[in-house]
């Protein structure tokens, strides 16, 4: 709809963005039949595998052979089987969760196999330097651990962990500006193009919520349709993607496409409600390291980076959303 509406600049673009969500929507009606028999969880699993084992080989002759091509800000950053070390990193993140998710649903025990290939995924992430796939790697881990604490004790619990955390990003020079942002969101309509430039700032968040605020700001007389798919970064100072994607949809769909979303994040949680939390114990761990990881990615969608575009990033999660909301029972 946005995209008849909008009539975007470049058609392609548009069409682009269109079929990637066909395909997506396509594909979980397929896993829907597909991802339900042991047979098919084997087969993913060899290549979540294959996918981690390459990955990691792309990145260390990346590094090897043409350091000074894979620098960016002055770094050698990996960027193994993507566009970007970030996406990436957290490619890496979510095939080495996917590969422990598949261990438990088809019920095997551990191998030195499994601990080698685990190692290879977090080594990847390293070479790409990538602060988010390691912010979301920490999210997992806070949340397998709160499964853990008494459910009368857990509201005190995250109270005390975030107090920890903003302690510990308040104590570290490089993290402290983050503070400032909450400055930034008192006069919203103030900043302009004219008297800001994202080049002054070291703080890489800082002009994201910049880059948020003028292009939410510009998005404003078109609320209800957006700039059209696949059009966020030609309306913005910096030329970016905004790099959080709820954002961004609305920017390019309108506040109609915005709901579509939320509905697909209801759908997801409405999902693994319905599957509950009964059934062996490898079943309920890996439906539990699941909600974790989907809180981590709903985390970078916020604050890092925008998914639409990484397919199959999108692909993987999907495919383990049908794994693991299906009994054990009923896979043949």
């Amino acid at each position: 709809m946005s995209f008849i509406i909008t009539a975007p600049p470049e058609i392609a673009r548009g069409l682009d963005a269109v079929f990637r969500v066909v395909y997506l929507a396509a594909w979980v009606g397929f896993a829907s039949i597909y991802f339900r028999g042991q047979y098919a969880v084997e087969r993913l699993r060899q290549f979540v595998r294959f996918l981690i084992g390459f990955g990691f080989a792309i990145s260390v002759l990346q590094i090897i052979a043409a350091p000074d091509r894979f620098q960016i800000a002055g770094e050698v950053r990996a960027f193994g089987v993507s566009s970007h070390p970030v996406l990436f990193g957290m490619l890496m993140l979510l095939a080495i969760v996917a590969d422990e998710i598949l261990r438990l649903k088809l019920d095997r025990s551990k191998s030195v196999t499994d601990y080698v290939i685990r190692l290879m995924g977090l080594l990847a992430m390293t070479f790409a330097v990538a602060q988010t796939a390691w912010l979301m790697l920490a999210i997992i881990i806070v949340v397998l651990a709160s499964y853990n604490v008494p459910r009368r004790l857990r509201g005190v619990s995250f109270l005390l962990l975030a107090g920890v955390s903003m302690g510990m990003i308040y104590a570290l020079p490089w993290t402290r500006d983050l503070f400032s942002l909450f400055e930034i969101f008192t006069s919203f309509g103030e900043i302009s193009s004219d008297v800001y430039s994202y080049h002054l700032v070291d703080n890489s968040m800082a002009w994201r919520v910049v880059n948020w605020k003028m292009s939410l700001s510009a998005a404003m007389p078109v609320w209800y349709s957006g700039f059209g798919p696949g059009h966020s970064e030609f309306y913005n100072y910096f030329g970016l993607t905004l790099h959080n994607m709820f954002f961004e949809v609305f920017v390019e769909t309108g506040v109609f496409g915005l709901l579509f979303l939320f509905a697909i994040v209801l759908e997801i949680t409405r999902c693994l409600r319905q599957s509950g939390h009964v059934g062996a114990l490898g079943e309920v761990r890996a439906r539990r390291l699941f909600v974790a990881f989907s809180l981590s990615l709903f985390a970078a969608c916020v604050l890092s980076v925008t998914l639409l575009g990484q397919t199959l990033l999108l692909t993987l999660y999907f495919s383990l959303l049908v794994i693991v909301t299906t009994p054990t029972s009923e896979m043949g």
